[in-house]
């Protein structure tokens, strides 16, 4: 077990905001910049400042070069520390974990996002996953859709977990469902952990029963009792107490973990002493007052001039008014406020879908996708005020709202803008992709894979020539061999967005650009694959067959080094029409090459050996007829600069013979684009991924001049 001790460094700066505080420290006092952050999350995340501060902070000290973050806490908004943990996993410092007490719910979360090998629990310390939860009023549709967001929040949060976790995606959730409780041993062996360490000097524990007991019901009864029992602050326990304690978290969890196993419905609640009992009910007056708390905190926002009061202080009588259901409650009241005298406010479907489509045709002539029409109500609106439309169509009051809460208004879910938005991205996306040339589209076939594994592509061989056969003679048979080749696809993803900032500030011009830019971007990754084909290693890519690499001297396809000539044309052709089949049926298969494949550097004498009327030789033309005019097309990628501006390749024909195949999944050989469906006030988030694989399937119908 590693043994880390807890140091005071020096500090420069220090931030204390709620339930997070922050040292940062300089290398020299000299220094221009931090290099070094120390981080305590502690408490309950975003209740008492947000997420856009502790960011904000972050940002503030500039290019640090680590960052070590203690976390004791019983989790909080999943909203808010889903961007803490997007924030750290993102951030260029080396982010690393120490889980002091206990990381639960979000907070187990956030822990994640420490680096490979970076996140260690003390041993008396736990994590605690669980699904994420809400609460909804309205009809069986609002239900359904509060059910399939709260599916893809807890989609998020398994991506989160599956950096690390060992098992499959199915145990994690049924870990998630059970509400499961983890020593830091077990976090260890499932990979939510990646070293449990002791400490020379013990570090008080930053939680209290109250803090964990008014929030969750099935806390193990012995790590709270543990809690209890740590040493108070200020005062160090001495090596014999600390490793009593040690082996007692080992004991008691275990002695849970087994009462819990052995049956669900023991008897122990049943035989509560009274002062299990007291505890009891002191932990359901914490939860009430928690809940009160959190009622009075939701309607602040939205209560102005005490509007709301009756509304709240209902909420507040009914005991059974989770925190979840305020929300719903407040979102109705929101509504009442633009409601006719004569009844309820009925918009037609259609007048939304005129709406969607109007708006959206709008963005698209600001953005210069469309020709401007003026006769479309909406090509002159800010971006603003699509929010408020979008807000009143759906019956929203946003009477007193200032810009930001009417931008928080329209990104919300169920709102019309980000699906409007959704479309638009898509279609620059795409067109970005569609209009960025790449050569694979030439040189390789296009296929399809059902599944992210590993499959594998079979060719056949050629049948030897037939024997000859005299009368009354039994016709022999033959075997044709076949070959196999291996090939799996990756997924390659980015995510975009459109802050609140540029929709106050009405700004499309870099939104355009960059969406525009991403599509383009998922064009040249699946070029950057084909490209790696040839330029991973020096010999190309790695095929299945004789487990040697495309070009090989054992293949026959690696010609004599030098400039583009008419005789370096002609002897890879030769290479390729002279191959032998895979079982050794036959040989000159007279493969016939039609593509050379070079660097930019290149192009320009390739070219010539390609459409000279007379023969091209290393230093000048000759006054015999070239016998490769006309037999070429040339075709060029600067990547090829880059790994070896020396070497060209010839390539048959990918549609007659088997050369390189670029798979994507399901054969969707463009890119998806989904909105992120988490709300942030901040702005609305898309990601965009293509699914794809570059391989090379045989070597046969491929030769290489090095050049050298």
């Amino acid at each position: 077990m590693k043994k880390i001790k807890v140091t005071n460094l020096a500090k420069s700066r220090e931030i204390k905001s709620g339930w997070f505080s922050m040292v940062a420290t300089k290398a020299t006092a000299e220094a221009q910049g931090f290099d070094h952050v120390a981080l305590h999350i502690f408490g309950e995340i975003g209740w008492e400042v947000t997420a856009a501060e502790f960011i904000q902070q972050l940002e503030a000290l500039g290019d640090v070069e680590t960052i070590e973050v203690e976390v004791g806490s019983v989790g909080g908004n999943v909203w808010e520390g889903l961007a803490i943990y997007n924030a750290l996993i993102t951030h260029k410092a080396k982010i690393s974990m120490l889980v002091t007490s206990l990381a639960a719910s979000m907070a187990s979360v956030i822990v994640q996002a420490a680096a490979p090998g970076e996140l260690r629990m003390m041993q008396s310390s736990m994590q605690m996953i669980h699904n994420p939860a809400t609460g909804v009023w309205g009809d069986q549709h609002d239900h359904e859709k509060a059910a399939e967001a709260l599916g893809k929040i807890r989609e998020a949060l398994v991506g989160a977990y599956m950096r690390r976790f060992t098992g499959t995606e199915e145990e994690l959730i049924t870990m998630l469902d059970q509400e499961t409780w983890l020593t830091a041993e077990d976090c260890v062996a499932n990979g939510l952990a990646d070293e449990v360490v002791d400490v020379e000097l013990e570090i008080a524990a930053c939680l209290t029963t109250e803090a964990i007991t008014k929030v969750y019901d099935n806390a193990p009864k012995e790590f709270l009792a543990l809690i209890e029992g740590s040493a108070p602050e200020g005062q160090d326990e001495d090596n014999a107490a600390s490793a009593v304690r040690m082996q007692l978290v080992h004991d008691t969890i275990a002695k849970h973990k087994q009462s819990a196993a052995a049956d669900d419905n023991s008897q122990d609640d049943l035989d509560m002493t009274e002062e299990e009992k007291a505890a009891a009910a002191k932990a359901e007056r914490q939860v009430e007052a928690k809940r009160q708390s959190d009622i009075r905190a939701a309607f602040k926002l939205h209560n102005i001039n005490g509007t709301m009061d009756v509304l709240m202080e209902s909420c507040i009588a009914d005991i059974d008014c989770a925190i979840a259901d305020v929300n719903a409650k407040i979102l109705a009241e929101l509504g009442k406020g633009s409601l006719p005298a004569g009844g309820a406010a009925h918009v037609v479907e259609d007048s939304i879908d005129n709406f969607r489509a109007g708006v959206g045709e709008a963005i698209e002539m600001r953005m210069g996708v469309k020709k401007v029409d003026h006769s479309n109500e909406f090509v002159s609106t800010s971006l603003i005020e699509m929010c408020k439309r979008s807000a009143t169509m759906r019956g929203i009051d946003i009477a007193g709202l200032n810009r930001d809460k009417i931008v928080a208004v329209g990104l919300q879910p169920g709102s019309d803008f980000p699906g409007i938005l959704e479309n638009i991205v898509g279609k620059e996306v795409l067109r970005g992709y569609q209009e960025t040339p790449e050569i694979y589209s030439t040189l390789a076939r296009i296929g399809t894979l059902p599944d992210f594994k590993a499959s594998s592509r079979t060719g056949l061989g050629a049948a030897p020539s037939l024997p000859a056969n005299s009368e009354l003679q039994e016709v022999e048979t033959i075997t044709v061999a076949d070959r196999k080749q291996s090939i799996q696809l990756a997924t390659y993803a980015a995510r975009i967005g459109l802050s609140r900032q540029a929709i106050i500030n009405d700004d499309l011009g870099e939104f355009s650009r960059m969406i525009m830019k991403v599509g383009q971007a998922a064009r040249r990754t699946v070029g950057d694959q084909f490209a790696n084909v040839f330029t991973q290693h020096a010999d190309g890519q790695l095929l299945d067959e004789g487990a040697a690499r495309i070009f090989d001297a054992a293949r026959t396809n690696t010609g004599t080094g030098g400039v583009p000539t008419t005789a370096s044309f002609a002897q890879m052709r030769t290479l390729m029409m002279t191959q032998s089949d895979v079982g050794g049926n036959a040989t000159n298969l007279n493969i016939n090459p039609r593509y050379i494949l070079c660097p930019v550097a290149l192009e320009g004498q390739c070219q010539v050996v390609a459409q000279s009327e007379k023969e091209v030789l290393a230093a000048k033309t000759a006054t015999t007829p070239n016998t490769e005019r006309g037999r070429w097309e040339i075709l060029m990628d600067s990547r090829l600069d880059t790994a070896n501006a020396a070497r060209y390749y010839a390539l048959g024909d990918p549609n007659v013979y088997d050369t390189i195949e670029v798979a994507f999944l399901d054969g969707l050989d463009e890119p998806q684009i989904q909105e992120v469906d988490i709300y942030d006030p901040m702005g609305v988030y898309w990601v965009g991924w293509i699914d794809c694989v570059a391989q090379a399937l045989d070597f046969r119908a491929m030769a290489i001049n090095d050049g050298s």
